[in-house]
């Protein structure tokens, strides 16, 4: 509740009549408060003097609950000795203007006192605080629901990748046992030809023809390696 407080010497007349609406408007301005909760009181016609000299002279207190601090403190005083010059008559010179930053518990009003009624202002605005923090929270979880949705759905997407992969994995060793299958008739053909070599022998017993069977079994044999061996080349390069 900012007031501002006038004592001089002057005489009544010298107030004008809407000296107390101008007044409060300028100190509801100055202080950034409701015009509604500021207060003004003049006192005139006091004996009063200043360096032993009753010629107009004036003392000015403004007073408010926080909004005082040495920055704020200039433009004060120096609207306040412009308004009071211009309306009352008083010269800055013999002008005093106190500025005073009251604490809550030292005023009243409503029958108790400003502390109590600004801790009783407080829960009211931490309700609606909370009701928003509430909103905010509740906006916060879907969000993080639709996230999680999101990130299910890439989840069964990277399972599918996986599926393909196990299909992929099937295809080759597919493409690998059907070379092993095309290897194993080469195998099986170097067998034969050594089961064949070593018959002859048996029926002719020719002198000459051992030399040659050795030759048949080693040449049919290298052929059997070689179509094994190419036979895993393939199946590697396939894989």
């Amino acid at each position: 509740m900012p007031m501002l407080r006038i004592e001089t010497n002057q005489t009544r007349c010298h107030v004008p009549k809407d000296f107390h609406k101008t007044t409060t408007e300028l100190v509801a301005k100055l202080l950034e408060k409701p015009a509604e909760r500021c207060c003004v009181t003049v006192v005139t016609d006091l004996n009063m003097s200043r360096g032993g000299s009753t010629e107009p002279c004036g003392f000015a207190q403004l007073m408010s609950i926080g909004q005082i601090d040495e920055e704020r403190n200039k433009r004060y005083v120096a609207a306040l000795t412009l308004h009071l010059e211009k309306f009352l008559g008083i010269s800055r010179k013999r002008l005093l203007i106190r500025l005073v930053d009251e604490k809550p518990e030292n005023l009243g009003n409503c029958g108790t006192t400003y502390k109590e009624l600004l801790q009783e202002y407080k829960p009211k605005k931490k309700k609606k605080q909370r009701g928003s923090s509430s909103e905010s929270g509740s906006d916060s979880d879907s969000d993080g629901k639709k996230k999680k949705g999101k990130k299910g759905r890439k989840g069964s997407v990277d399972s599918k990748g996986n599926r393909k992969g196990s299909v992929s994995s099937g295809k080759s060793s597919q493409s690998g046992g059907k070379e092993a299958g095309q290897a194993a008739p080469a195998e099986g053909g170097g067998a034969e030809g050594e089961g064949g070599a070593e018959g002859e022998p048996a029926e002719g017993e020719a002198p000459d023809g051992g030399e040659g069977a050795e030759a048949a079994e080693g040449g049919e044999a290298g052929e059997g390696e070689g179509g094994e061996a190419e036979g895993e080349a393939e199946a590697e390069a396939e894989a």
